[in-house]
């Protein structure tokens, strides 16, 4: 039961309530598109697009506390996704195709499930809106 609540949590942080305006896509517009965050080719439409990633701070439960670029506080796990960029859609991403960690340390389990199903339903839920 907790977990879910921590992933509808999860998802209502990264979507929003239009999947657009959301607290994820409002700190991705204060990230450089390309550089590290790379490229992407989509093999379903053969294009080529930019990468956006955005880095979080989460707890052991997976639940994202904090979208941000500084250092985790002490019982967070700093970990990023990595977004591709497409105005084919209203929000301008697609979907989510990489999470990392810069912890430094093992994630817990409950963590990467929560986070992984995360990420299934955001790609989810972007698929189904797309113009």
């Amino acid at each position: 039961m907790a977990r879910t609540k921590t992933l509808e949590n999860n998802l209502e942080r990264l979507l929003g309530e239009d999947l657009i305006r959301s607290d994820f896509h409002e700190f991705l517009i204060t990230e450089c598109a390309g550089g590290n965050a790379g490229t992407y080719y989509d093999v379903e439409t053969g294009k080529e697009h930019l990468c956006i990633a955005g880095n979080f701070h989460a707890d052991e439960t997976g639940k994202i506390i904090k979208f941000t670029n500084h250092a985790s506080n002490e019982g967070t796990y700093e970990l990023g996704f990595r977004v591709v960029l497409d105005d084919e859609y209203k929000s301008g991403y697609s979907k989510i195709i990489d999470c990392y960690s810069y912890s430094g340390k093992e994630l817990p389990t409950t963590l990467k499930n929560v986070i992984a199903g995360t990420v299934m339903g955001y790609n989810y839920q972007m698929r189904k809106a797309k113009k």
